[in-house]
């Protein structure tokens, strides 16, 4: 009898995983199972966290490929300033290649021009701050998969202004846009691998970033001298677009949201807020 009621007390969920479980391990969302458990990243296969650890890379690749490539100065404030954007930001690799272009279409000064490039690189700096908090509540699949079809949007809304102040606000929220990307990577390591195999992935991971600035003033250098500034934006579009279809096929990470997904379909109480 006591038997009956405490199999009563369990869901049908429960009583069909503990009767083909030789472990009798009850499911439960307030930690892993046990260490084989398989909602792990931990336990995935290495060809799948591998593959998890590739669209991060892309994406940036991808928003610092658009943000150095020294430019003639016509004085030395302006060459300080070119200089100050290059090495502090390690970016505008497409953009900057295209200034002459965007002095001459819309009748502004080198130092006005750089503004496109000075402004993505503060949206740059204020993106991590509202993606990191987004991603520790929600996951980081949301901020993947959301943030980088609004910064293709803004560098669209770039390619095709008609004015100054458009591509300044155009270049402003893709890099606000574009920077929560590279703000999560980073968790999305340590999400699939344990400390003693995070150093080889996170450097990959970071050689990305780095190579977007290498090869960005040869993709925008090119673009902008035989197509015209506006292919600086296109060329930025085309990488970002490849690396969001190879994103799609990407799971959640992050363990309290794989925590809170397992108690929703099972009807079992929720993990720690802190979990």
């Amino acid at each position: 009898h006591e038997k009956d009621i405490e199999q009563g007390s369990e869901t049908p969920v429960e009583r069909d995983f503990a009767d083909r479980n030789p472990f009798k391990h009850v499911i439960t969302a307030q930690d892993w199972s046990g260490p084989e458990d398989p909602e792990n990243p931990h336990n995935w296969s290495l060809l799948k966290r591998s593959y998890h650890t590739v669209p991060p890379a892309l994406f940036g690749f991808t928003v610092f490929a658009s943000v150095s490539q020294p430019m003639a100065a016509a004085n030395n404030r302006q060459a300080l300033l070119i200089h100050f954007a290059d090495t502090r930001t390690v970016a505008s690799s497409i953009y900057t290649p295209a200034v002459p272009e965007i002095m001459k279409r819309f009748g502004v000064s080198q130092t006005a021009a750089l503004l496109g490039l000075s402004l993505y690189v503060l949206g740059l700096g204020f993106g991590p701050a509202l993606a990191a908090p987004i991603s520790e509540t929600y996951g980081r699949s949301i901020v993947y998969k959301t943030s980088l079809p609004m910064f293709m949007l803004f560098t669209l809304g770039a390619g095709y202004s008609q004015n100054f102040a458009s591509l300044l606000v155009c270049r402003l929220f893709a890099g606000l846009t574009g920077a929560p990307v590279l703000a999560v990577g980073a968790g999305t390591n340590a999400d699939l691998f344990p400390p003693h195999l995070r150093a080889v992935s996170t450097s990959l991971f970071l050689l990305a970033p780095f190579a977007g600035p290498a090869l960005g003033p040869v993709i925008g250098g090119f673009a902008a001298q035989h197509k015209g500034w506006q292919w600086t934006m296109w060329c930025t579009l085309f990488i970002a677009v490849a690396a969001y279809l190879v994103s799609l096929g990407t799971h959640e990470t992050y363990k309290k949201v794989i925590l809170q997904r397992r108690a929703k379909r099972f009807g079992i109480p929720p993990p720690p807020y802190n979990g």
